[in-house]
This record gives structure tokens, C-alpha cells and sequence, in this order.
């Protein structure tokens, strides 16, 4: 096993005790949905390498972008746990609609795919100075391949008229995600490409104040069936641009 894989293996495994820490905890379910599909994606860019060693191109350089992108979402939810509930962006709303006790699981999971993509993601590749292009492209199957066991898991777990007909369709799904979490990333890609060490501090205000514009407008969307069906062509919007 090389030394990068180890690094990935352990980002897979602090995920799996933080869901199982969070899962004792009642309080703590609105986290839990985000939590779930980030380690399922995780789980799966891993397997993916440890299976074919050269289903990536640079694994090294992907593995490092994955260690600092997690620590991106890590810090605020360590935060967060120990009592600092005013979250800055781009987690802010995030936090506040999870905390509210009456949140639905599919927006809490949109909501942290939001924070983390348009607002760590950028970051976290100009961080890392990623530019493995065809790397980052492959995740994108692998991300729609776990669609249909997040379904499964909001159905079962949270019964939420969202999640129940998010797996009841699953083509609809993924098509869902497909036109706006993988837009999310390939956006995100082109916004890393804009950051350098002269504009950092305002390309990342401006990342976040956009990514909690795009969350408040998530919330107002989902925020009951009737608002749903009125605005779902809105999700084609959404978006954030350096």
C-alpha cells in the first residue's frame, strides 16, 4: 500500500466514526445525509485506485486533493461540534438549516454538496495545485454511481417526501445530479483556474458569499412541494462564478 493511499484510507475512516459518533446523537441527524454521501463518494474514488492501479493518472496528486479537501469540511463540523454554532460561509446555512430541528434530508444534503463544491472545492485545488484534468473528470461516474444507495439510505433512514421520490425515479435522479452537482464541479474547476496567491483572499469571499447566496435560494426552492414544482427550473441557475 503506498503512502498515499494510507492518507485516503484514513480520510475514509475518520468519516465512518464520525457517522457513527453523530448517529447516537438525535441532534446531530440533520449532519448526517451530507456525512453519508461524502464517505460513500470517498469509499468509491478509493476502491477505484486500490482496484485498478491505473485507473488514475496522477492517484498521488489525487489523494492529496482529496486530504485537503476533506479538511475543508473537517474544521467547521469540528467547530460546530464543539459548541461554535455560528458558522462563517460558506457552511453557514448549512449549519443553521441542520441545527433547526424541522429540516429535510434531501436539502441538508444539497446544502452541504453546495458549501463543499462551490465553496471548499476551488480552494482546495488552487490549494493543493491540482491540474490532473482527466483525474478529476473520472470522479464524476463515480459520483452518480453512488446516487442510487444515497436514495436507498434517505428513503429508509429519514422517509422525506424528496428522498422517497428521488429513488422512486431514479433516471430522474441522475439526471438531477448530473446537470447540477457535476456542473457544480466542473464550475469549481474553472474558478480554481482564476485563484492565484495576488486575489486569494477575494476570490474566496467571493466564492462564499456567492455559494450562500445559491444556499438560500436552496432552501426558498425546496422549501415545500407546491415551491418545488413552481421553481425546479431554477436549479439550472444556480451557480457560482469568479
Amino acid at each position: 500500500m503506498s503512502m498515499a493511499s494510507a492518507a485516503l484510507l484514513s480520510v475514509v475512516g475518520r468519516m465512518d466514526m464520525m457517522l457513527v459518533a453523530l448517529s447516537r446523537q438525535p441532534k446531530y441527524r440533520g449532519l448526517i445525509p451530507f456525512l453519508q454521501t461524502y464517505y460513500l463518494v470517498t469509499k468509491a474514488v478509493t476502491a477505484a485506485g486500490m482496484q485498478r492501479r491505473t485507473f488514475y493518472d496522477q492517484p498521488a496528486a489525487l489523494e492529496r486533493l482529496d486530504s485537503v479537501f476533506a479538511d475543508l469540511y473537517f474544521k467547521p463540523l469540528e467547530r460546530w461540534l464543539a459548541g461554535q454554532r455560528r458558522q462563517p460561509a460558506p457552511w453557514k446555512t448549512y449549519y443553521t438549516y441542520c441545527q433547526s430541528g424541522h429540516g429535510n434530508a434531501f436539502v441538508e444534503l444539497l446544502l452541504g454538496i453546495n458549501a463543499h463544491i462551490n465553496g471548499d472545492l476551488p480552494l482546495a485545488l488552487n490549494t493543493a495545485r491540482y491540474r490532473a484534468a482527466k483525474d478529476f473528470n473520472r470522479i464524476d461516474a463515480l459520483l452518480l454511481s453512488v446516487i442510487p444507495e444515497v436514495m436507498q439510505f434517505l428513503t429508509k433512514h429519514y422517509h422525506d417526501y424528496l428522498s422517497v421520490g428521488a429513488f422512486l425515479l431514479p433516471s430522474l435522479t441522475e439526471q438531477e445530479f448530473h446537470h447540477i452537482i457535476v456542473r457544480w464541479r466542473h464550475q469549481a474547476w474553472d474558478n480554481a483556474q482564476q485563484i492565484n496567491a495576488n486575489n486569494l483572499s477575494a476570490a474566496r469571499k467571493k466564492l462564499h458569499t456567492q455559494t450562500e447566496a445559491v444556499a438560500k435560494q436552496l432552501v426558498e426552492i425546496f422549501s415545500s412541494p407546491q415551491q418545488l414544482v413552481r421553481r425546479r427550473a431554477e436549479l439550472e441557475t444556480l451557480r457560482v462564478v469568479l
